[in-house]
């Protein structure tokens, strides 16, 4: 009770005019950026979040031959090599 009287006298203290700005309801246009803003904000979350990306794991490897490599992976990374992963 005593914070919403403190809330009302605090409106009073201030010129008309900031008290009209405080009393209005945002335009549609300012409320339609502001969910579009959100919405684009989401929207790269997400698309961050499920799109696949390129790992870089130290490793040590071992050229046998021109055309043949052989990489000795941690065993603590292998669980990222169960799917395939597009770069």
């Amino acid at each position: 009770m005593e914070q919403k009287e403190k809330e009302t006298d605090n409106i009073e203290l201030r010129s008309e005019k900031v008290r009209n700005v405080i009393g209005k309801v945002p335009p549609r246009l300012v409320s339609l950026g502001t969910v579009a803003i959100t919405i684009i904000v989401l929207a790269l979350a997400v698309a961050f979040y499920k799109i696949p990306y390129p790992i870089s794991i130290d490793a040590n490897g071992e050229v046998i031959n021109q055309r043949t490599v052989q990489v000795f992976v941690p065993y603590k990374y292998l669980y990222l090599f169960d799917e395939p992963r597009t770069a």
